[in-house]
């Protein structure tokens, strides 16, 4: 998705030209449930997974989400997370979905 695309910064990679979690920023809002892997950037970790026996490992090669923001609605019910299609038809991009939930109910 367009949204959750990485960021990188101009001049902000190491001189092996391979850039490190800190220097990488993303727009997407399932880095907060989740962060890189710092062994392979290709990979993160879960926050909301136990770490024992081992951390959930997801892939987001190339940048991608989709896979671990499925995961985070899916196994923790973060329901913030959904996406929606916007209402522009001529938009194929998607935006979150803001949900209320009642309590009282």
């Amino acid at each position: 998705d367009s949204d959750e695309s990485l960021v990188q910064p101009n001049e902000l990679s190491t001189d092996a030209g391979i850039s490190t979690d800190s220097q990488l920023r993303s727009k997407s809002n399932v880095w907060n449930y989740a962060h890189r892997d710092p062994n392979d950037l290709a990979w993160a970790i879960c926050d909301q997974c136990p770490p024992f026996p081992t951390p959930k490992r997801i892939s987001t090669k190339g940048g991608a989400t989709s896979t671990l923001r499925k995961h985070l609605i899916n196994a923790h019910k973060k329901i913030d997370l959904i996406l929606v299609p916007r209402d522009d038809k001529r938009c194929g991009n998607y935006q979150q979905l803001n949900v209320i939930i009642c309590i009282s109910c």
